[in-house]
């Protein structure tokens, strides 16, 4: 499932023709870096929990700003989700994330980047702490 909704979120996001930030492009890889992180031997229980949770507000179509209904915009929460759990599991797990982040780029500062970015949206249209609900991660 991991690489098949990878795929799936590296096409809609590529190709919607939206004008949207650069920091949503990077939504499929915090998705495959969380997903690889359930394989990790030593993840905690709680830990585990944080990143299903997180995945699943992912892969939910009807979730706080649903995408069916802003397009790539819909994907800012997804990405407030999924990097500030990613952000918690490094701080935790250093070496185990950074073995999965493919990126080519450095890891710390496009986390922080789209965290950023994503965070000054949500802030903008006072929905924090109402997706941080959603997802169950209060």
């Amino acid at each position: 499932m991991s690489d098949s909704f990878y795929e799936y979120l590296k096409i809609r996001i590529n190709e919607s023709g939206d004008e949207v930030d650069k920091c949503v492009t990077y939504l499929p890889d915090i998705f495959k870096t969380l997903s690889g992180l359930l394989d990790h031997e030593t993840l905690l229980q709680e830990d585990r929990l944080r990143i299903n949770a997180a995945l699943a507000y992912i892969v939910v179509p009807n979730d706080v700003i649903p995408e069916e209904v802003y397009g790539t915009w819909g994907y800012f929460d997804d990405l407030f989700v999924g990097a500030r759990v990613l952000k918690e599991m490094h701080q935790k797990y250093p070496d185990a994330v950074l073995k999965r982040w493919e990126v080519g780029e450095d890891f710390v500062q496009t986390l922080d980047f789209c965290l950023l970015q994503a965070t000054h949206f949500l802030e903008e249209k006072d929905m924090t702490d109402k997706v941080l609900d959603f997802a169950g991660l209060r």
